[in-house]
C-alpha cells in the first residue's frame, strides 16, 4: 500500500473511532502533517502546518511563530483594553482558520464520508479543547531571543518587552500568557483568555 493511501486510511480511522482523546488527536495531527508534506501543501495551508509543527515541538521559533509574536506585540502599542486583546489575539492565533483549513484538507482528500462530523461544531470545540491543552507550556518564541519593546499599558504600570507567548489553562479555560523578561524579573504574569471559549456555557 502506498504511503499516501495508508495515511488517508489512518486519518479515516481517527473518525471511525468516534472518540476524542489526546492519543487519537496526536495520531491524527501527525498524519495530517505527513499528508501536507507529501502533497507539498504546507505553504497553501500555513495555519494548519503551523499548528501541526507547534503540536510536535517543545517550543517553536520558526515559520509563523515570529510573525505571530510580532502581531501580538503590535496590539500593545494600540493601548487596547484587555477585552479587546482577547479578540485581537484570537484573530492572530487563527484558531477558526485552523478548523477551516483542516476541513478543506479533509474534504479534498477523503470526500464527504464524514461530513456530519466535519460540520459538527461541538466536535471541533471538544477537539480544540484537548488540542490546545496539549500545546500548553510549549512556547512560541521570537528567533534569537530578539524582543519587541512596549510602553506602559492600562493593566501594567511599567515598560516591558515581549519575546514569546505560551498557552496555559485554569479552571477548564485556555489562556495565552505573554512572555517578557520584565514580567519574569518582577514575578508578574499577563494572561489573555481565548475568545473561542469565553462565551461557552
Amino acid at each position: 500500500m502506498e504511503l499516501k493511501q495508508k495515511t488517508l486510511n489512518d486519518i479515516e480511522s481517527f473518525f471511525d473511532k468516534n472518540s476524542l482523546s489526546i492519543e487519537n488527536i496526536s495520531f491524527f495531527m501527525i498524519k495530517v502533517r505527513l499528508l501536507l508534506e507529501m502533497e507539498d501543501q504546507k505553504n497553501r495551508y500555513k495555519i494548519l502546518n503551523h499548528y501541526c509543527n507547534w503540536f510536535l515541538h517543545k517550543s517553536l521559533d520558526r515559520g509563523l511563530s515570529p510573525v505571530i509574536i510580532n502581531e501580538i506585540s503590535s496590539l500593545f502599542s494600540k493601548r487596547l483594553k484587555k477585552n479587546d486583546f482577547v479578540v485581537g489575539i484570537n484573530e492572530i492565533l487563527s484558531i477558526k482558520k485552523l478548523v477551516v483549513e483542516l476541513k478543506e484538507v479533509l474534504y479534498l482528500n477523503i470526500g464527504f464520508k464524514y461530513q456530519y462530523t466535519f460540520e459538527n461544531d461541538q466536535f471541533w470545540i471538544i477537539f480544540l479543547k484537548i488540542f490546545l491543552i496539549e500545546l500548553k507550556q510549549k512556547p512560541l518564541l521570537l528567533m534569537k531571543k530578539s524582543v519587541v519593546e512596549h510602553q506602559v499599558i492600562e493593566e501594567i504600570d511599567f515598560s516591558f518587552s515581549v519575546f514569546g507567548i505560551q498557552l496555559t489553562d485554569y479552571k477548564d479555560k485556555i489562556f495565552v500568557e505573554i512572555l517578557s523578561k520584565e514580567f519574569e524579573a518582577k514575578n508578574k504574569h499577563f494572561y489573555i483568555e481565548f475568545a473561542i471559549f469565553k462565551h461557552e456555557k
